[in-house]
């Protein structure tokens, strides 16, 4: 298991743009299931298709990530049930999201 080098919190987002992050994640993604599945799903699709699933989930301890998995899975489940698309998808998304922060 990789050694945490910092944890770091932005409760009032002043360190870096949560939200510029986050679509540009999302749109790494959406280019990685146009290019291995031939899906065409936009930000704003990834967005929305996250926000139903996480009402599907009230009441429920869910990790949040587990949460985006599930959401981009039911994008690939349209297409294919290949469990990598779906690990490649989280890949994309995680390389973006924690390696690629947009400071302020």
């Amino acid at each position: 298991m990789p050694k945490l080098e910092l944890i770091s919190f932005d409760l009032d987002r002043t360190l870096f743009d949560f939200e510029r992050t986050l679509n540009k994640a999302l749109q790494a993604v959406a280019v990685f299931l146009a290019a291995e599945t031939g899906i065409v799903v936009s930000v704003n699709q990834l967005h929305k298709r996250r926000n139903d699933l996480s009402k599907t989930h009230r009441g429920r301890s869910m990790d949040m990530l587990a949460l985006r998995r599930e959401s981009f899975a039911s994008f690939v489940s349209e297409r294919s049930n290949r469990l990598e698309i779906i690990d490649g998808a989280m890949f994309a998304f995680a390389e973006v999201r924690f390696k690629q922060l947009h400071l302020y």
